[in-house]
């Protein structure tokens, strides 16, 4: 498979080849799984990254033609630390990638399409979590080993950094600790399926029982999200209410109604601004996100409306005759 390389430790893209091969392991004696990289363009190689190793690789079925080994990366399955899908906008143009991280380098891996980035990149991460397991299960104890159902999920306050935190236990007596950032990227979608599959790996936890933890987590994310955003919200609206916006105003004296009908003009503007995006900033989210839409676009007409009425009782006109 064609691809691009780039690493940390050296910054020039190189055209390369790739696939999976196996190496001798000369201390167990058995064959070992390994992505082996072929660059296609030696002139443009900088130098060979320390974490990757350069022996002679076997290959299963054919035997494989020679290979200068100094441009010829193969990066042991057990020496990844993890295995990321991403996707970047360089020069207005999408770059899909596969993040290989050895130790401190990080090797990128860029495709022409989607399709092909998202083969290898299912493949490797499907490879690395399986050696993981197979390595925890040989180092863990007999009742450790067996996978267990979630027994309780407790909600905590969040910790620093943290939006949602909480504490899982299983049948088992197993009890862990389980955070989302609060940052935007991080409680994503593909964000909450990804830690959720870690969680359910690296805890021993029925594989079945990830799709209700993963529905919990983003229940108890969409009340909060909502929660947050109605409170902004509400200060927004609140910040163009007729006694807000006048009140700088109000400090001076001989402020007529002109000046003061400008300020409601630019108010009720940023109202109606307000309510054509509450349902986008809302979301749709269960039955309640809808009822509480409907609620704060009454609010707003509501504010609309009591701010004619104040212009009216502070400056002598009915709130009909006013047209901001």
């Amino acid at each position: 498979m064609k691809a691009r390389l780039r690493s940390s430790d050296n910054l020039v893209t190189r055209d390369v080849v790739i696939h999976m091969s196996e190496i001798l392991n000369e201390e167990t004696l058995k064959m070992d799984k390994a992505l082996k990289i072929e660059i296609v363009d030696p002139d443009a190689m900088a130098r060979v990254p320390t974490t990757a190793t350069t022996e002679t690789t076997v290959t299963t079925g054919s035997a494989s033609k020679p290979v200068d080994q100094a441009h010829l990366l193969s990066l042991k399955l057990r020496d990844m630390t993890d295995v990321k899908v991403k996707n970047f906008v360089e020069k207005l143009v999408n770059v899909y990638v596969v993040s290989v991280c050895c130790g401190d380098v990080q090797h990128f891996l860029e495709f022409e399409t989607v399709e092909k980035r998202d083969d290898w990149g299912n493949g490797l991460r499907s490879l690395h979590h399986a050696y993981q397991w197979a390595h925890k299960r040989t180092e863990a104890k007999t009742d450790e080993q067996k996978l267990h159902l979630i027994k309780t999920i407790n909600l905590q306050l969040p910790r620093p950094g943290c939006i949602i935190s909480m504490d899982v236990e299983t049948a088992g007596g197993r009890k862990a600790e389980l955070d989302v950032l609060d940052k935007k990227d991080k409680y994503s979608s593909d964000a909450c399926k990804e830690l959720t599959h870690d969680f359910v790996l690296q805890n021993f936890v029925v594989p079945a029982e990830g799709a209700s933890l993963y529905r919990f987590i983003r229940s108890v994310l969409s009340r909060l999200l909502m929660e947050r955003e109605t409170n902004i919200i509400l200060g927004e609206m609140d910040s163009y209410r007729y006694n807000k916006v006048t009140e700088g105003l109000a400090a001076e004296k001989g402020a007529n109604g002109s000046q003061v009908r400008m300020q409601l003009h630019t108010a009720q503007e940023s109202l109606r601004d307000l309510a054509e995006h509450v349902t986008e900033r809302i979301g749709k989210h269960g039955p309640s996100s809808q009822l509480l839409v409907d609620i704060l676009l009454r609010s707003i007409e509501k504010t609309k409306i009591y701010n004619r009425m104040a212009f009216a009782v502070n400056f002598g006109k009915s709130g009909e005759e006013i047209e901001f």
